[in-house]
Order: structure tokens, then sequence, then C-alpha cells
């Protein structure tokens, strides 16, 4: 495991200060923002570089030549103070084959007289001349830019017009921008005079330092240097440089302020992280950079900045091991997440957002929903009640409906077909034998109908011969009703499961089946029972019109589509599993699997 360090925290707070923004525990803070990376360089970029030691020049020109050839740009590098062996050894020693590339002309080493001085005398408008056709040739060749550095430590030699470099850096600017050429000029501080290196800051928009690349505002726009006065331009330019610069550190200051106060007032609460990994780059901890003065309230935690979660929260993880693995992702891909978790360690429920201002960190906004969930945990409670609680009036209901109503019915029917019998044989008008059969159709009709309200509240078959049966049974008058072909399938040994459990699932069933005769227009249905020693599982498929999950789900979120929360909410009461699966035109299939003990 990767342990911060002393050094390792005030590395973060600095990248927080340089590459995004304030540091949240700093109000007021002055900021320097880095401009980009090598990586992030585009055509028409013009930079100088300072830099004081070999090992700065290799870290900078490394991933520039680089990165040029993996885009597929042609690359120059001009060498002065070193030799081609040695730039070449730069891309060596990164993995770089350069044989292939120099053989192909994308990577080419030139001299100072096969460049600046190809004439015989530096000449400003040649050399420009020679980058315009070379960035033709390279893009004529296939290449997507010409990238372009070289090291200008020529012109301490007093060669023939060297005298007019800060002349030549200038009018570049009239020429990279909108071009596919981009150059970086090198400048060694070990060698060039400060007064040189002022103006070569004031003719490069961009500037590294060292390894760093800045927004240059020292830079000075060449119609303004050229003029004739360049230092007055600059002097000018600077002056209003450190004006502009002013005003904008009073507007970040009253913005970071204002930034502060919302941050230390917000009633959520927020805390800001930077994440811990293994020797494998696994999220193992994090540790606390920032949190505003809600955090404490709703989480309970004390003085948590400059410690690390599992410090401060024993056991979390072990009991919450998902919290490492989103905040890790957040703060590896940048992509925000949101979650709503119980925290074991704090006993509390909480919703929670995790977005990345930087890499490696995250930052983690949050609201305590102990109560909510709480409250919701006990609106389910009372709703499995209620369905339990209405199951068993069913159950009497149609237990009652089938005993005594319907035991009647079909008693009254017996006796008068045994009486319409008796009458046949007496001397009955046309009249009386035709009311005596409308009066038997309305009692045949009355029986079924008393039969199809058992059936809907619940079946016989479920009580007395168990759920394979009740469903193979409801499917049969299923079909019957709507035309459609339907098949009933069932796995494993034939058993009884507790009284809730079939319940549950026959209502499942039923409540698909409804989809189905209302909205699906399917030809075909299947229902399948799947029976196991710990599991039963209920599946009922068609080949209808099928629907939008995502859409019913969401619309059953604001109040419609009662069935599918009941069913869910049924699954959901036996600690089983609720899975809806469609598209339209594709039909729809319902699997519920159920934790089985038996009756």
């Amino acid at each position: 495991m990767r342990i911060l360090t002393e050094e390792d925290e005030k590395d973060t707070a600095t990248v927080v200060r340089t590459g995004a923004g304030p540091d949240p525990g700093t109000a007021g803070a002055s900021c320097t923002c880095t401009f980009k990376t090598t990586e992030d360089l585009q055509p028409g970029d013009h930079l100088c570089c300072l830099y004081d030691t070999e090992k700065e020049h290799r870290e900078l020109m490394t991933p520039y030549l680089k990165t040029g050839l993996e885009k597929g740009e042609k690359v120059i590098y001009i060498v002065d103070a070193r030799t081609a062996d040695t730039v070449l050894g730069y891309l060596r020693d990164s993995g770089v084959e350069v044989e292939p590339y120099l053989s192909s002309g994308q990577l080419a080493i030139l001299s100072v007289d096969e460049a600046y001085m190809a004439s015989g005398e530096f000449d400003s408008d040649g050399m420009i001349g020679m980058l315009t056709d070379e960035t033709e040739k390279a893009l004529a060749e296939g290449y997507g830019a010409l990238r372009v550095t070289g090291e200008m430590s020529w012109a301490l030699r007093g060669l023939p017009g060297s005298e007019r470099l800060m002349e030549h850096e200038a009018k570049l600017n009239r020429f990279f921008p909108g071009s596919k050429c981009l150059a970086i000029c090198q400048y060694d501080r070990r060698m060039f005079e400060p007064s040189v290196l002022l103006n070569v800051l004031s003719t490069h928009p961009f500037a590294v330092l060292g390894t760093e690349l800045f927004d240059n505002f020292y830079y000075v726009p060449p119609d303004e240097f050229l003029a004739g006065e360049p230092q007055r331009a600059t002097l000018d330019h600077w002056v209003s440089s450190m004006r502009e610069r002013k005003e904008a550190e009073e507007t970040l200051c009253v913005s970071e302020e204002k930034y502060r106060t919302l941050f230390e007032n917000m009633l959520e609460g927020f805390a800001f992280c930077r994440m811990v990994y293994d020797d494998d780059g696994h999220p193992v901890d994090w540790f606390y950079l920032d949190a505003n003065k809600a955090f404490e309230p709703l989480t309970g935690l004390e003085n948590v900045v400059g410690r690390y979660a599992t410090e401060i929260m024993p056991g979390i993880k072990e009991t919450n091991p998902e919290v490492f693995e989103i905040y890790g992702r957040v703060a590896s891909t940048g992509k925000p997440e949101q979650l709503e978790i119980r925290v074991e360690p704090l006993s509390r429920d909480l919703s929670i957002k995790v977005f990345s201002p930087m890499k490696d960190c995250f930052a983690a906004v949050f609201e305590n929903i102990t109560e909510r969930k709480r409250a919701e945990e006990e609106i389910r409670r009372l709703g499995h009640r209620l369905m339990e609680e209405s199951d068993r009036v069913r159950i009497t209901i149609a237990a009652d409906l089938h005993d005594d109503v319907g035991q009647s019915l079909s008693a009254i029917k017996m006796a008068f077909d045994i009486q319409r019998k008796k009458m046949a044989g007496a001397a009955a008008d046309d009249e009386t034998g035709e009311r005596m059969a409308n009066i038997r159709d309305m009692l045949s009709e009355t029986i079924d109908k008393v039969r199809n309200i058992t059936v809907g509240l619940a079946p016989v078959e479920l009580t007395d011969l168990g759920l394979d049966s009740a469903l193979q049974s409801y499917l049969e008058d299923f079909a019957r009703d709507t035309g459609a072909t339907c098949a009933f399938k069932t796995e494993g040994a034939r058993v009884r499961a507790r009284v809730e459990v079939e319940t549950a699932l026959f209502r499942i069933a039923q409540e698909a089946l409804t989809n189905v005769r209302k909205h699906s227009k399917a030809s075909n249905v299947e229902v399948s029972v799947s029976w196991s020693e710990s599991l039963v599982s209920l599946s009922v498929r068609d080949d209808g019109a099928g629907f939008d999950v995502d859409k019913v789900y969401e619309e059953s979120r604001a109040g419609d589509h009662f069935g599918l929360l009941g069913m869910r909410e049924r699954a959901r009461m036996l600690k089983g599993e609720f899975v809806m699966e469609s598209e339209p035109v594709e039909g729809t299939t319902v699997t519920v699997s159920v934790p089985l003990e038996r009756s």
C-alpha cells in the first residue's frame, strides 16, 4: 500500500492551486494556472523553453518528440549544443525505435547550417519560408502537421544575422496562428543573459519553465513588438498586464470568497479527498484534504482533514467495499457517479454524489437520508402487511364463494334440471319451456361468473393442489379467453411451498398475464416454473408488442403502472429477485426467483 507522505500532501495542495483552481482550504490564496501539457499542444502553438538542467531538457523534449511521432506528425529537431545521437537516445530510452521513423523521413535531425544558416547568414524571412515549405511538404506526404524544435545556442556565436533573432521570434507569431506547424524554441538559462531571455518571453505566447507549461502574460503581440521601439512596447504591455492581473486577482478573490462562503454554509456535507492505491493500482483508502462545516453533524465524524478513512471509520473496508470501488473509479476516470448506501461504521444511510475535479482525487457531496430510509422501510413493511392481509381476505372470500355460493348455485341448478325433466312429461306450453331454458342459462352464466370471480380472487387449485396446478388451470382459461397459444412448463420435483410464496408467485403471474391481455397482443405465451432445493423460479414470456423498460420504470416512480410496482414488491417481500426484460416489437419476459423454505 502506498501511504501519503507529508510531501505528498504538499504536492496535492500545489496541484489544487495550480491545476484546478484555488486551494479549498485557503480562501483568498493567489493562483497560478497551468496552461496545458506537452500532450495537449496543437498546430499553431509557438513556445519558448527556458531550462536550467539537462534533466529538464530531456523530460520536456522526450514527450514532445514522442507525442508528435505517435500523432502521425512530421518531426524536425535542429541540434546545436547536443549531437543527433544524444537526442535520438532520449527517444530510444523511452522505448521508441527511431530507425523506422528516420528511414521514412517522419523524423529528421538537422544541423544549424541546414536550417537557420542555410543561406550562409540568418535570414528570418528565409527561415519562415522554409517552415512554410516544410509544412506543405509534410501535409502532402500525409502527415497531420509539422512539429519543430530547435536549440537556440547557435545565436551566441555571433553568426551573421543572429542579432535579428528577437525580430524573427516576433515575426513567427504572424506565421504560426492558423498554420499546421508548431514549435518550441529552446533557451538554456545557463548560457543566455537575462536581458535576452526577457525578450524571449516577450516574443512567445506560451512558455515552458523547466518542464511546466504556462500561458505567458508577458507576451507582446508582434505588431507592438515590431513597431520600432520594442523596449517601450514591452514595458507598456507589461504594465498593462500587471493591471489586468491585479484586476483578475481581485475578481478571483471575490469569486473565491463567494465559493468559500457557499462551501462553508451549504446544508449538504462536502469532502474533498485524495484516493490511495496499492502497488497494483487498487483503491485501498482515501485521505481527507478538506471538509465543510456540515460534514461533522451529518456524519458524526470530527477532525477528519489530514486523516485516512480507514483510520476514522475502522472496519469500513470490510463493511462497505463498494465505496472504495466507486470512489476509486471516479477518481481515475473522472466520470461522476451517484449512490445511496448504508455506511455501517457510521450507522447512517447517505445519498452521495461523487465527482473528480482532478486526477486521483474526488469530491463527495452527501445528505444523511437515514430517517427517509427508515420511513421508506416502514411504508414498505406496511405495504407488505397490506398485501398479505389482502391475499388472506381474497382466499377467505374465494373459499366462501366456492364452498357456499358456488355449491348452492350448483345445487339449485341440479334441482332445477330435475324439476325441468319432470315437467317435460307434462303438458307444458312452448312459452313455459322457453322460460325454463332461459332460467337454466342464467344459472349457468351465474355459476361461471362466480367461478371466474373465485379464480380472480384465489383459485381453489392454489389452496388445494398448489402453484403448478393453479397456474396451469389459469393459463388454460387465459388461452380460451384470448385465443393465444399458451404453454405451461415445470421443472424439478412438484412440491408445496409456503402459502405466501405460492400466493405471491401466482399473483405475479396473474398480473403479467393481465398485461399481456391488455397491452401485448401476443400470439404465444409461455409460463414456466422451476423448482430446486433452495429456489423456485417463475417465468412468463410472450411474443407481443414489447416496450421500453426504462421508460416504464420511470413512469412507475411517478405513480403509474401500479401492477409493475406490485410485482416487484411481492418479490422483494419474499427476499426474491424480480427482472423484467422487454424491447419494442420483441416481446416481454418477466422472471422471479424466490428463496425456498418448503412447507
